[in-house]
């Protein structure tokens, strides 16, 4: 067995630990078949959760995580109180299987601790395990926290929310982590055959991200270029071509999916990306505020639900009203569930004008909301819904 750290977004730990234990039947065991081990969660603290797992299990969890960044092996953990000390436990650790023959990039971080110079621990660093390597993929963390030093080697490389085309961005691009988490509260409670039923659209949706995080959230990511496939003690079974192909999921989410916008570039990213998912979809280039009717518009599908993050001074004048957008999105949709981030500005611009009721018309109520960071701005993320939903 080996410790893990599963790193996220602070605030979001809860909501990973959830997941975690959503996708760990979807792991395999070293025969290529279903595992039997159960999830031993050990802490959940600020910015991830740690747990206990055997290596093979741990490491897939880069496969299916939508709300992690990034997956740590610990390699040791140990109290110091002096730089020499330090300098021997890590010359011991030297010739641990997991570090021989890597050259690495390291990351040094030190808090509450008598060894706080973080220059000084990553000189011993590179004087036991040789110079840091600019662009390695291979990365070793040291944290030092109450004289509790923690050696990790990172199993991920590139944050793991990079899942989707970024070659074109909005100023109001959603992170995917971020995007999994709205997608996660919407669907919560509803059964996969009830969501088959839904057409899931999102009128202002770029390059596509929320609603290929809605097709993908318990699919395996398509990246192949983790550092663990080049670590010699890595089971053999996960470095074979044909192990991905062995993995479960559970279906995709949703009967359809459908994205609109203005700009035809961010479109383009949004229709190419989306082709290549298992759920049927519709990609149009069409303006909210000019659009007709949903309901003259032919859909197979018997439920709409939206979810949208507006491009807020981008394409949104600064003095806009956000509910003249939720009245349009209303009257062109009519939907049954409304999933919407909002930044702290237009929130309380909706909180001033509802006057706390946060009752849209069709029957549509406030839910539920949610806040937290995009890009380092405070956003909220509202979901409407009606009482009557699949009655």
């Amino acid at each position: 067995m080996r410790k893990f750290f599963v790193g996220c977004l602070p605030q979001f730990e809860e909501e990973l630990a959830e997941e975690l234990k959503e996708i760990w039947s979807f792991l395999l065991d070293l025969d290529g078949r279903p595992h039997a081990e159960s999830l031993n969660i050990i802490e959940v603290v600020r910015g991830g959760i740690e747990i206990e797992a055997p290596l093979h299990l741990g490491l897939q969890i880069n496969f299916f995580s939508k709300l992690a960044h990034r997956v740590l092996l610990r390699i040791s953990e140990f109290r110091v109180r002096d730089f020499p000390k330090l300098f021997q436990e890590l010359k011991r650790l030297k010739k641990d299987p997991f570090l021989q023959g890597l050259s690495f990039q390291y990351e040094v971080s030190a808090q509450s601790s008598r060894l706080n110079n973080e220059k000084r621990i990553l000189a011993i660093l590179e004087e036991v395990f040789g110079p840091s390597v600019e662009k390695s993929d291979q990365s070793l963390y040291l944290r030092m926290s109450e004289d509790i030093c923690t050696l990790s080697l990172d199993s991920s490389g590139e944050n793991l929310h990079k899942r989707t085309e970024r070659t074109i961005q909005g100023e109001a691009s959603l992170r995917e982590t971020l995007a999994a988490f709205c997608v996660r509260k919407m669907v919560e409670g509803f059964h996969p055959l009830q969501l088959k039923q839904v057409t899931l659209i999102d009128p202002m949706a770029g390059t596509g991200t929320l609603l290929l995080e809605a097709v993908r959230l318990y699919q395996q990511t398509e990246r192949q270029d983790f550092p663990f496939l080049k670590w010699s003690r890595t089971p053999a079974l996960l470095k074979a071509q044909s192990f991905r192909q062995q993995l479960r999921s559970a279906p995709a989410l949703f009967g359809r999916v459908r994205a609109a916008d203005i700009n035809d570039k961010v479109l383009a990213v949004a229709q190419k990306s989306l082709a290549r998912e298992p759920v049927p979809s519709e990609v149009i280039k069409q303006d909210l505020f000019q659009a007709p009717a949903f309901l003259s518009v032919e859909t197979p599908i018997s439920h709409r639900w939206v979810i949208c993050n507006p491009p807020y001074g981008e394409r949104l004048r600064a003095d806009f009203e956000i509910s003249e957008l939720l009245q349009q999105i209303q009257r062109v949709y009519a939907p049954e569930r409304l999933g919407i981030v909002l930044s702290s500005f237009q929130l309380q611009k909706l909180r001033n004008r509802s006057q706390n009721s946060w009752i849209l018309s069709e029957g549509l109520s406030l839910q539920n909301q949610w806040a937290f960071e995009n890009g380092g701005l405070p956003v909220h993320f509202l979901l409407f819904s009606r009482s009557d939903l699949f009655s």
